[in-house]
């Protein structure tokens, strides 16, 4: 077969030698170096393959770290949430719940009476809000024996 392989070669040379083309080793160089080229192109393309797959293992590094600050800044703010609630202390005033409903019966039997009351009340104060939420706030608390000026009173005594 190896002797098959030189005739064959030899033919080869001696027809390119007859065109005017350089013998077959000749282009076994030019091969070579084809052959070069093209490992190298593989390399640059490897190469760049691989700085991608470095650049995206980055950015899901970068990802992953920021989710964990995240998450170390929530539990953080969470505990010294936690941390401020164990140091409040309410002070309350004893008080009889039974009495407080009774006291605001009012409210929960009739809610329409209060839109209506609502509904029809105007200001006499003029356009300053203020002063017109402080009436409302006053007739609804101390009805009419408190402001001579207004004869409504909404709550009972």
């Amino acid at each position: 077969m190896a002797e098959n392989r030189q005739r064959f070669d030899q033919r080869m040379d001696d027809a390119r030698r007859q065109v005017g083309l350089p013998p077959s080793g000749f282009s076994a160089d030019l091969e070579s170096q084809n052959y070069q080229i093209g490992r190298e192109e593989r390399e640059r393309r490897e190469e760049a393959e691989h700085q991608k797959r470095l650049e995206k293992i980055r950015a899901e590094s970068r990802e992953k770290r920021e989710r964990i600050r995240r998450l170390n800044d929530e539990s953080e703010r969470e505990e010294n949430r936690r941390l401020r609630m164990e140091r409040e202390v309410q002070f309350r005033n004893a008080h009889d719940y039974l009495k407080d409903f009774k006291d605001e019966k009012q409210v929960y039997e009739d809610p329409g009476k209060i839109i209506e009351f609502l509904d029809n009340w105007n200001c006499s104060m003029g356009v300053n809000v203020e002063d017109c939420m402080t009436l409302l706030a006053e007739v609804l608390v101390y009805g009419e024996k408190k402001i001579p000026d207004y004869s409504h009173r909404f709550w009972k005594t």
